[in-house]
C-alpha cells in the first residue's frame, strides 16, 4: 500500500448560505476579513474608462474554514476626502444581501466626461460580522463624446519619406506649447490619443510610465484614449507641455511584405489638459495651431526596423517653459479620423509618376484592405499640364495616363469603398492594461566573434529594448542589432527576421557618460550585437528592458522536474513577450500579427499564467471590428496584412475566446457584448455548409499548422471546430438566458456530430487521417458515440506509441493532447510526452537551450541546423498551450464549468510517473488557490488552499473514504469537509474556504 496525502486551500461556497461541510459542526466564522484586489472594469484604478456604469470587483482574505460573504456595501464619492468622511455623494448601496464579489455594477449618480470616482467596500460574513472598510480605489471616465474634445489633431511639418538604406522611414515629430496657470491647482488630468504612438512631457519630465500608447486597434474604426493624473507635474505660473510621436502600428511597417502606412500616412496627436482650480473653475489646454512643431533627435523610429537617435540634435529643455523655440514652426492641423472605408494612398500615387507618366495598380498592396469583402476602387485627382482632372478605376486594375515630358502633379489619391456606416472614428476609453517596462534583465556574457563586433547574451529570450550606457566622442555611432540565436561561428543569427532590420542606432553627443533607450520600437531577442562601441564594452554597458502589456502574474507552477519547471518558465516568457496590446504570434520578425488561431489554442493557458481579463476583452473588440460584412471573422485581429476571412481554428477564436474568458473570470459581459457578432459567424458557416461538414469558406485552410510527421485531413479539423463552435454557442446561450438560441445550437451540434461520424468515423473508432490530431478532434469536441470513445483513445495512444512515445501535433492539436489523454484514462502516456527531451518534444528545445517556446518543433536540430528562415521564430507561444494541463491536471486546479470564475473550484490532481511533487498556486478572480501534492515513500500528500467565499470539490485517489485523512482525523469527520461520493478509484469531498491536508493509502 502507498499513502496519498492531499492538501486543500480555502474555497468559498456559492450562495448566501454555506453548507456545513463536516462530520462534526463547522466552527463559527470569527476571523476578521479584509478586502483585496479592488478593480474597476478588471483594471486597477483606471483613469480612462468609457463604461458609465462600470463593474466593480474585489476579493476577500479571511483565515479559518468556511468563510462566506453574506452581504456587501459599496460607497462611492467624488473625492477621497468625502469618502474618508463617509460622504458617499455619488452612491451608497447600503447593505446588499449577496455573496457577489465580481462585476457589481455601479448604480449611483450619473457621471460626466472626465469625472473621477473614489470607492470602498465592506462585507459581512455568515454570522453577520462586518469587515473593516477596504482601502480606497478610484476610476476616471474618459472624454465620452466627440464634443468633449476641444482641440484639434496636430502634427509637425516634417518630411515623411526619408530614404534610409533603401527603405522609407520618417522622423518623429516633436510638439510643444507653453501656457500659464493662474490659480492654485486642485487636480489636473491630461487626456490624449494619437495616430501613431506617443510620449507626453510636462515641465521637463515624462507623463506616466506607459509605452507605445494608445496601443493597436483598427484605427479606421476605433482608437483608445488615455488619461493621466498630472496634478503633481504642474505649477502655478508658466508651464510647458510636449509630445513626441512615432509611426507605431498606424503608419509604420507592420507584418510581412515590407509594407507601411496601413492606416494612414501622417502621424498626429490629440491632447487635452483639464486643470481644475481650488475655486472650482477649470482651464483647458488643448492641441491646436498655437503649438509649435519641429524635428528632434529621433531620425526615425519603427517597430520592425528599429530606432535611430542622434543625440547631437537634442534641444535641451524643449519641454520646459523657458525654452526658446527658435526655428520651430506652427503645428499643422490634420483632419480628424473618419470611418469612410477609404485610405489615403497619395504617397503611392506620387511615387508612381515617372517622367510625366502615371502607372499604378489599384490593390490592397498599397495600404491594406480598408473595406473587407467589398469591391474597392482607386480615385486619383491630379493636374496634367495645368489642367485639373480625376480618374477612377476598380481594384486589381492598373491606371495609366500621361506622356513622357508631361507636367503631371498628383493632388490626392484614395483607395477603398465607402462604408455603409460612416462617420468619425470612435474615440473610446482604455480597455486593457498599459504597455510598460515590466522587468530589467542583465546580460550574463560577452563574446567577440569578429574584431569590434560584441555579442551580449542576455540569458533569456525576451521582448523589449536595451538601455545603452556609453562615453565616447561626439558623433560616435553605436549600433545594436538583435537576434534570438547565434550562428555556428558565434555571430548573430538574423536571417529569420526576414525584412525586419531590428537595429537601434545611437549617435553620441560627447562630453560625458550618456544613457539612452529607444521610445517607439521593440525587438524579440536573446542576443545583442553591438558595433561601433569605442574600446571594449563592459557587461553593464547594456541592460535589457522587458516590454509588454502589464498583465499581472497570477499563476505559479513548480514540480520535481527541472525540465518541466523550465518549460513553464518558457511558456510564461513567451506569453509576456507576445501579449503586447494584442496577442501576437511572434515579436521579432516582420510579422507580429494578432493571429486568431494562436490566441484561441493558448487562451486558457494564458488565463492561468496572468490576469488577461481586460486584455482579452479589449482584443475581442478588435476581433469584432475586423469581422467582414458577410460575417466572416479574420485570420488576424486587427485585420491587417492577412485580410482573408478566418480559416478553421483561426476564425473560431471569435467564439472560443469569449467562452474561455467567461469560464476563467465568471463574467457574462463578454458573451453579451459579442453575441450578435458570434451569431453572424455561425450564419456565415451554416448557410454554405448545409450537410454539417465544413467544406466551404475555409479561407487559408491552415490545418494543424506545423504538425510534425502527420497530415490531419483539413475537413476533419474544420468540421470538428464547426461542431465545437455550436456546442459553445449553446452553452453561452444557456449562461445568458437565451433559451431558444441554446436549443438551436444544441440541434446544430447534433447535426454536425451526426455528419462527422457518417463522414469520418469507422465502426472501430478510427477517424479519417488516423493522426493524433484527428483523434483529439473527435474526443475533445465530444463528437464520438460513447462506445467509440475508448476505442478512439486507444488508437490515439497507439499512434503515440508507434512514434516511440512522441507527439506529432501542430499548433491546433497540441493543447488538447495531454488533457485528452488524462481524461480518457491514459495519464501515463501524457506524462511520457511531458518528460520527453528527444525530438520532437517540449523538452528537446529546452535541452538545446530554449528559454521560450519555439514556433516549430524542428526550429533547430543538431543534424539539420536551422529550419527555413522564411518561418522560424524562437518565441511563439502556441506550442506552449500544454501549460493549461500543468495547472488543471498535473496540479489539478480548475473551475467547475457550471460555476465559472472559480465560484466552485475543482481540485483534481493527476500524479504520474516521473514526478514526485507538483505545486501550483493561482490567484483567481476570487482569491488565491493552491494545490500541492508530494510523493514520499508510500505517502502522497495533497495540500489545498481555497479562497474565502468559494467552495471546492477535492478528488482523492482512494477507493475508500475510510483510508483518507484530513490532518490527523478521517476526512469525513474533519471540520469543513463533507464526503460526496465514491467514483471508480477516487473519493470526492466538498470543502469550504480554508487550508486542508489530505492523506490516504493507495495500492
Amino acid at each position: 500500500m502507498k499513502t496519498i496525502v492531499l492538501a486543500a486551500t480555502p474555497l468559498a461556497l456559492t450562495g448566501v448560505a454555506l453548507l456545513a461541510l463536516s462530520g462534526g459542526p463547522v466552527q463559527a466564522q470569527t476571523s476578521a476579513a479584509s478586502i483585496a484586489n479592488m478593480r474597476c472594469e478588471y483594471l486597477t484604478n483606471p483613469l480612462s474608462i468609457d463604461a458609465t456604469k462600470p463593474r466593480l470587483s474585489w476579493t476577500i482574505q479571511a483565515a479559518g474554514r468556511g468563510w462566506r460573504q453574506s452581504a456587501y456595501r459599496l460607497q462611492v464619492a467624488s473625492s477621497a476626502q468625502n469618502l474618508a468622511q463617509g460622504k458617499a455623494d455619488l452612491w451608497d448601496s447600503g447593505q446588499i444581501k449577496s455573496n457577489k464579489t465580481l462585476g457589481v455594477r455601479y448604480a449611483g449618480k450619473p457621471m460626466g466626461s472626465g469625472a473621477r470616482a473614489f470607492w470602498r467596500v465592506q462585507v459581512w460574513d455568515g454570522a453577520g460580522k462586518t469587515s473593516p472598510w477596504s482601502g480606497v480605489g478610484t476610476w476616471g471616465l474618459a472624454l465620452l463624446r466627440p464634443t468633449d474634445w476641444k482641440g484639434q489633431w496636430i502634427s509637425a511639418p516634417l518630411p515623411r519619406d526619408v530614404q534610409v538604406s533603401g527603405i522609407k522611414l520618417a522622423p518623429s515629430p516633436f510638439l510643444r506649447k507653453t501656457f500659464a496657470l493662474t490659480k492654485p491647482i486642485k487636480q489636473a488630468t491630461l487626456f490624449a490619443t494619437a495616430r501613431g504612438v506617443y510620449e507626453l512631457r510636462l515641465n521637463g519630465s515624462k507623463v506616466g510610465n506607459e509605452l507605445l500608447a494608445p496601443g493597436w486597434t483598427d484605427y479606421q474604426t476605433r482608437m483608445q484614449c488615455q488619461a493621466y493624473d498630472v496634478t503633481k507635474q504642474l505649477k502655478r505660473g508658466q508651464n510647458a507641455i510636449g509630445a513626441i510621436i512615432g509611426d507605431g502600428w498606424f503608419s509604420g511597417y507592420v507584418g510581412f511584405g515590407a509594407r507601411r502606412d496601413h492606416y494612414g500616412t501622417t502621424t498626429s496627436i490629440q491632447a487635452q489638459l483639464d486643470v481644475q482650480y481650488t475655486d472650482g473653475t477649470h482651464q483647458i489646454v488643448s492641441t491646436d495651431t498655437s503649438w509649435q512643431g519641429g524635428a528632434g533627435p529621433i531620425q526615425y523610429s519603427d517597430m520592425l526596423q528599429g530606432e535611430y537617435y542622434d543625440a547631437r540634435k537634442e534641444q535641451n529643455g524643449w519641454d520646459t517653459a523657458d525654452f526658446k523655440a527658435t526655428g520651430w514652426k506652427s503645428a499643422i492641423v490634420v483632419a480628424a479620423p473618419n470611418n469612410t472605408g477609404l485610405v489615403d494612398v497619395t504617397s503611392f500615387a506620387k511615387a508612381a509618376v515617372k517622367n510625366g507618366v502615371f502607372s499604378l495598380r489599384a490593390s490592397n498592396d498599397m495600404a491594406g484592405d480598408p473595406a473587407f469583402n467589398t469591391v474597392k476602387r482607386m480615385k486619383v485627382d491630379y493636374t496634367l499640364n495645368g489642367v485639373a482632372g480625376s480618374r477612377t478605376i476598380p481594384e486589381n486594375q492598373t491606371l495609366q495616363f500621361g506622356n513622357p515630358g508631361d507636367t503631371l502633379v498628383i493632388v490626392r489619391a484614395d483607395y477603398g469603398a465607402e462604408r455603409k456606416v460612416q462617420g468619425p472614428v470612435k474615440l473610446v476609453g482604455t480597455h486593457d492594461p498599459a504597455i510598460r517596462v515590466t522587468q530589467d534583465v542583465k546580460p550574463i556574457k560577452i563574446t567577440e566573434p569578429t574584431p569590434g563586433t560584441f555579442i551580449y547574451d542576455m540569458g533569456q529570450n525576451m521582448v523589449g529594448v536595451v538601455r545603452l550606457k556609453v562615453n565616447a566622442p561626439a558623433g560616435t555611432a553605436v549600433k545594436m542589432r538583435f537576434a534570438e540565436m547565434l550562428n555556428p561561428d558565434g555571430t548573430a543569427y538574423t536571417a529569420n527576421l526576414r525584412s525586419a532590420r531590428a537595429t537601434d542606432t545611437y549617435i553620441t553627443k560627447g562630453g560625458s557618460v550618456e544613457t539612452w533607450e529607444p521610445r517607439f520600437t521593440f525587438h524579440g531577442f536573446r542576443y545583442v550585437e553591438v558595433t561601433g562601441f569605442p574600446g571594449r564594452p563592459a557587461l553593464d554597458t547594456i541592460t535589457g528592458r522587458v516590454i509588454g502589456s502589464d498583465t499581472v502574474k497570477t499563476g505559479n507552477f513548480t514540480c520535481s522536474s527541472p525540465l518541466v519547471n523550465q518549460l513553464q518558465k518558457n511558456i510564461d516568457w513567451g506569453q509576456r513577450g507576445n501579449f503586447l496590446s494584442v496577442p501576437t504570434d511572434c515579436p521579432q520578425r516582420d510579422e507580429r500579427l494578432g493571429w486568431m488561431g494562436d490566441a484561441q489554442v493558448f487562451v486558457r493557458t494564458a488565463t492561468y499564467n496572468r490576469d488577461v481579463s481586460a486584455f482579452f476583452e479589449k482584443w475581442m473588440q478588435d476581433v469584432e471590428d475586423g469581422q467582414a460584412l458577410d460575417g466572416g471573422y479574420s485570420d488576424v485581429s486587427p485585420r491587417k496584412v492577412d485580410e482573408a476571412n478566418g480559416a478553421p481554428a483561426w476564425g473560431d477564436a471569435g467564439v472560443i475566446v469569449p467562452w474561455t474568458v467567461y469560464q476563467a473570470y465568471g463574467d457574462t459581459e463578454i458573451i453579451d457584448r459579442h453575441w450578435n457578432s458570434m451569431e453572424k459567424w455561425m450564419t456565415y458557416l451554416t448557410e454554405v455548409n448545409p450537410d454539417g461538414i465544413w467544406r466551404q469558406r475555409r479561407g487559408n485552410d491552415f490545418g494543424d499548422w506545423l504538425s510534425i510527421g502527420a497530415n490531419t485531413p483539413k475537413d476533419v479539423l474544420a468540421t470538428g471546430y464547426y461542431a465545437y463552435d455550436a456546442s459553445l454557442m449553446a452553452k453561452m446561450a444557456r449562461a445568458t438566458g437565451r433559451t431558444a438560441e441554446a436549443a438551436k445550437y444544441d440541434a446544430l451540434f447534433q447535426h454536425i456530430k451526426t455528419a462527422f461520424n457518417r463522414e469520418f468515423v469507422t465502426g472501430d473508432g478510427q477517424i479519417k487521417g488516423q493522426t493524433q490530431t484527428s483523434y483529439l478532434v473527435g474526443l475533445k469536441f465530444n463528437l464520438l458515440p460513447e462506445n467509440l470513445r475508448p476505442l478512439a483513445a486507444q488508437h490515439l495512444v497507439a499512434d503515440i506509441a508507434s512514434k516511440n512515445d512522441h507527439l506529432s501535433t501542430g499548433f491546433v492539436g497540441v493543447g488538447y493532447l495531454c488533457p485528452t489523454l488524462s481524461d480518457t484514462g491514459h495519464n501515463e502516456t501524457a506524462y511520457k510526452l511531458l518528460l520527453n527531451d528527444t525530438f520532437p518534444s517540449w523538452g528537446f528545445s529546452i535541452r538545446h537551450g530554449a528559454t521560450t517556446i519555439w514556433e516549430r518543433w524542428d526550429g533547430w536540430t543538431p543534424d539539420k541546423g536551422f529550419q527555413d528562415v522564411g518561418m522560424n521564430s524562437f518565441n511563439h507561444y502556441s506550442l506552449g498551450s500544454v501549460g493549461e494541463w500543468l495547472y488543471s491536471h498535473v496540479a489539478g486546479i480548475s473551475t467547475d464549468p457550471r460555476y465559472p470564475g472559480f465560484e466552485r473550484i475543482l481540485i483534481e490532481p493527476t500524479p504520474g510517473t516521473g514526478l514526485t511533487y507538483a505545486n501550483a498556486t493561482y490567484n483567481s478572480v476570487r482569491g488565491r488557490i493552491q494545490s500541492a501534492w508530494k510523493k514520499q515513500g508510500n505517502v502522497l500528500t495533497l495540500d489545498v488552499t481555497i479562497p474565502a467565499n468559494t467552495s471546492a470539490t477535492v478528488r482523492i485517489p482512494a477507493k475508500n473514504a475510510g483510508v483518507v485523512k484530513e490532518g490527523t482525523v478521517l476526512a469525513s469527520n474533519a471540520p469543513g469537509v463533507k464526503f460526496m461520493r465514491q467514483e471508480g478509484g477516487d473519493t470526492f469531498f466538498q470543502v469550504g474556504s480554508g487550508t486542508y491536508k489530505f492523506t490516504t493509502n493507495v495500492s
